[in-house]
């Protein structure tokens, strides 16, 4: 994984946590995103 994308990873994460929770399927959509592209 490239620095690049492990910092929007952690952005990403800092943002789902200040997010009124987004429902699990979100989630599990936005995770599926993330490993695919690796």
């Amino acid at each position: 994984m490239t620095r690049n994308m492990s910092d929007i990873i952690r952005n990403f994460l800092k943002n789902l946590k200040r997010a009124p929770r987004p429902s699990p399927a979100k989630k599990r959509k936005i995770t599926n995103l993330i490993f695919e592209k690796k």
